[in-house]
């Protein structure tokens, strides 16, 4: 004998057969919009951060590094060429 909550479980499937597939779809679109999202952000945030730091006074990302400063550059192979 089936006590009332299976009788009601077993109705409420029978009437929403094509829920989990909503759900489904609907997880996944919100799966893609966040990965949107993340995607613009990792795109346009870290250099919107370098514009707004070089406007204010620092320094630019290219000069970080120049061959004075950059102790891992290699010696040149051809000094008497450098004039030229």
């Amino acid at each position: 004998m089936r006590n009332n909550f299976e009788r009601l479980g077993a109705e409420y499937e029978r009437e929403s057969e094509d829920l989990p597939g909503t759900i489904r779809e609907d997880l996944e679109g919100t799966r893609g919009i966040f990965s949107f999202i993340s995607g613009i952000t990792d795109l346009f945030i870290p250099k919107l951060m370098m514009l707004v730091s070089t406007l204010l006074g620092g320094r630019s990302p290219q000069s970080f590094t120049t061959p004075e400063d950059d102790e891992d550059a290699k010696p040149n192979k051809y000094p008497h060429l450098e004039g030229k």
